[in-house]
């Protein structure tokens, strides 16, 4: 986690990236943190055999995060509407290896309630490089948990948010 103090004295650092997640980029076309780029939930989830949310191949979501301007040397900080959003994002750059990934402590939220700028100005970005290190280990098949279940020093934590637990679907049409 980084704060937003910590975000605000750093604004300027050339390896900065700031990403936001969500389904569509209306709220932060409108207002955002300066520099932060959108980065949509759909471009690093994709569905296979009907689930929703499984993780693209590496050269997708490689490709989708070097638009934003994202490389190796990069420290991304990640805010959302939704923090399970913020989340994926972190999972999959942690994934793909990124070394310097942070979630912002508070969000937008915080940010706007002390009365930091915000602005409605899109980003210019210049594409970043990635050399993936992935971590295939960091997603466990339904054989891994199968076999796991049970044993000591694993546990489980289900995500969903309550529409998707309760059996009526996804939110925002995930």
């Amino acid at each position: 986690l980084v704060s937003t103090e910590w975000l605000a004295d750093h604004l300027g650092d050339r390896d900065l990236v700031i990403v936001t997640l969500g389904h569509d980029s209306r709220g932060v076309a409108a207002d955002h943190i300066p520099g932060t780029r959108f980065l949509s939930y759909h471009a690093i989830t994709q569905t296979r055999n009907g689930i929703d949310t499984e993780l693209p191949d590496v050269g997708t979501l490689v490709g989708a995060l070097e638009r934003l301007g994202i490389s190796n040397g990069s420290h991304v900080v990640i805010y959302a509407d939704e923090l399970p959003l913020a989340t994926r994002a972190y999972f999959t750059m942690d994934y793909l290896g990124l070394p310097r990934v942070s979630l912002l402590d508070g969000g937008l939220p915080k940010w706007k309630a002390e009365h930091r700028a915000t602005t409605g100005t899109p980003t210019r970005v210049k594409p970043g490089v990635i050399q993936p290190h992935v971590h295939a280990d960091a997603v466990a098949s339904a054989a891994w948990v199968k076999q796991h279940l049970g044993h000591a020093g694993i546990a489980l934590v289900d995500t969903r948010m309550d529409e998707e637990y309760e059996g009526h679907g996804e939110r925002h049409g995930m």
